[in-house]
């Protein structure tokens, strides 16, 4: 089966592997996920803007669905400075509290702040 990625919104891919996604961290446990709410609560965004002078040639793009990003879409900013969908990101961070990237902890559960690097 052939999926055309670029047919799906910057979400989808969650719903296509799930399991894929529950099977990212060694210590996989109930301690690590995060409520939306949490999310939600303390990950700073922006909206994206290609940047000026920049041709065709740059594309950013989200490392969690592997979507470029469009202007004006809602980026999630964790502390680690990398960037994502918001929407990505938060779905990510309710299964698995650390960036996609770095693998550095997102949220400290203690405090519930977001941590900075």
């Amino acid at each position: 089966m052939q999926i055309s990625y670029a047919a799906l919104d910057e979400t989808a891919v969650f719903d296509l592997f799930p399991e894929d996604f529950g099977g990212l961290d060694v210590n996989n446990d109930d301690c690590n996920l995060l409520s939306e709410e949490t999310v939600l609560k303390h990950l700073k965004t922006r909206k994206y803007q290609t940047p000026a002078g920049a041709g065709k040639e740059v594309e950013e793009i989200c490392v969690v669905c592997q979507s470029e990003y469009e202007d004006e879409e809602e980026l999630g900013i964790l502390g680690c400075r990398h960037e994502y969908h918001a929407s990505c990101i938060t779905r990510w961070l309710m299964t698995k509290n650390v960036c996609p990237v770095c693998k550095r902890t997102a949220i400290d559960q203690e405090s519930e702040s977001v941590i900075f690097v």
